[in-house]
């Protein structure tokens, strides 16, 4: 498509400086014709946008973090926060916490692209392992 417009553009272009090189003698001598050639780029069309799938979000509470932020994944949730809810300021080793709530509830069907929020607690190993809390 490319190469056609250029052509089409060198022949105007080519057809108008030849008109030029002559003495017009009036109006009607020959129609103008355009140096730019006319482009509809409203005939390309927009790639349409789906919204992200629904399915069923599976039980997660009482699981391991890690385990369980693996198979969300898997399913397509993107966008997974895992809450402390035990003084904790943030889980950093996913292997080291459990979950006690989730959001949305198990069973209910939710898109892809929700927040998806996990409540959970530090693992009684981890909790009392001596690390600085770094968590461990």
């Amino acid at each position: 498509m490319l190469k056609s417009l250029v052509a089409v553009a060198f022949a105007a272009v080519l057809a108008g400086g030849l008109s030029a090189c002559g003495t017009p003698t009036g109006p009607t001598d020959s129609p103008t014709v355009s140096s730019t050639p006319h482009v509809d780029v409203t005939s390309e069309a927009e790639p349409e946008t789906t919204a992200p799938a629904a399915v069923k979000m599976p039980a997660v509470k009482g699981t391991n973090l890690k385990v369980s932020v693996h198979k969300l994944e898997k399913r397509g949730f993107t966008d997974i926060v895992p809450l402390p809810v035990d003084g904790h300021a943030f889980a950093a080793n996913y292997a080291n916490w459990r979950i006690v709530g989730q959001d949305p509830a198990a069973g209910k069907r939710v898109r892809t692209d929700i927040e998806i929020t996990l409540k959970v607690a530090k693992t009684d190993e981890a909790e009392n392992s001596f690390c600085l809390d770094n968590d461990c």
